[in-house]
């Protein structure tokens, strides 16, 4: 059994290794710029995610 939560999921394709690394490679440019987390903290959780 597993469990575990997912934000998201991708399927990577290419003709080669290369082209795949390329595009993995722009797919975290694409994610870290364009994904902002937001949420709901207690008085005691000083972490922001902001």
């Amino acid at each position: 059994m597993k469990s575990g939560v997912y934000v998201a999921g991708y399927v990577l394709t290419g003709a080669d290794d290369h082209e795949i690394e390329r595009r993995a490679q722009e797919l975290a440019r694409w994610y870290a710029t364009g994904v902002r987390w937001t949420g709901h903290h207690g008085e005691d959780d000083r972490a922001a995610l902001d």
